[in-house]
């Protein structure tokens, strides 16, 4: 007989961080679209240390720089971020009709979160990643050996 308090606990698992991390795409994604480079500059960290090197350069040669630098970073940022909205929509979307998928996707999600705490300095970011990177790895964990 199926225990179904466990089975719910272990769909649980599954749903809230991804729910948590679709609707977090989709926001910022939609945020970075509709409010454009700016906003995204505004949101990332300050290039002020990178920007004192050049500091001994003429004024439209920074500004070129400058103009040129964000204008390449922009476009790397919304190529990978473009990617990942659209392989993480899919995968998503196929583990709503094959429940199967959820396991992989779970590791996939896992491996990616212990990459990502792994890059990260900033104490509070590091914090805000170990509930999503506990409940993939539970879920992946409970259902593969379990």
């Amino acid at each position: 007989m199926v225990d179904v308090s466990s089975f719910i606990s272990y769909e649980l698992l599954f749903w809230i961080p991804t729910i948590t991390d679709f609707l977090l795409l989709l926001f910022t994604y939609t945020s970075c679209r509709i409010n454009g480079a700016s906003w995204y500059f505004n949101a990332t960290p300050d290039w002020d240390e990178h920007d004192k090197k050049f500091a001994t350069l003429n004024r439209p040669l920074m500004n070129t720089y400058n103009e040129a630098r964000e204008k390449i970073l922009w476009d790397l940022a919304m190529i990978a971020y473009s990617g990942y909205a659209v392989l993480f929509t899919l995968a998503f979307y196929l583990c709503i009709v094959d429940i199967e998928q959820r396991i992989p996707f779970c590791w996939a999600m896992t491996c990616m979160m212990i990459i990502k705490l792994s890059q990260v300095k900033d104490k509070t970011k590091r914090n805000s990643i170990f509930p999503s990177l506990a409940m993939y790895g539970g879920y992946a964990v409970l259902k593969t050996f379990y």
